[in-house]
């Protein structure tokens, strides 16, 4: 049991530490070629992948796109980038294609707009 509670430690190690890299990695506005229309939500209980939703955390729903995807998402307005991870699905209003929590709104610099249009790249 204590073998596998060392595993587990390790990989979540593992897999912070590869977002800490990801993350201080610089990111200029021509890197990514998709452009989207993405809005922020902070109300939820259960996400589409089960997971309980948590506003604080940085993550995102997509309508296609598989749970466990790492998006970074650049704002051009702001120049401020983040890296995120869908766990949900949406947005089902029309013309939108991403919505990310409340944290991800915040670090984006886009709660007061609401709706913007935001970068995005595939990492995994």
């Amino acid at each position: 049991m204590g073998l596998l509670k060392k595993e587990n430690n390790m990989r979540k190690l593992l897999f912070f530490t590869g977002i800490l890299f990801l993350i201080s990695m610089p990111v200029k506005a021509n890197e990514s070629p998709y452009t989207i229309t993405a809005s922020w939500y902070k109300y939820g209980k259960v996400t589409a992948n089960g997971e309980k939703f948590n506003a604080n955390v940085c993550t995102a729903a997509h309508k296609y796109l598989p749970f466990g995807t790492i998006l970074r998402v650049y704002n051009p307005k702001t120049n401020k980038s983040i890296i995120v991870r869908i766990n949900d699905r949406g947005p089902y209003i029309k013309g939108r294609q991403l919505d990310v929590s409340l944290s991800c709104a915040k670090k984006l610099g886009m709660v007061k707009t609401g709706v913007t249009e935001l970068k995005i790249q595939v990492i995994s």
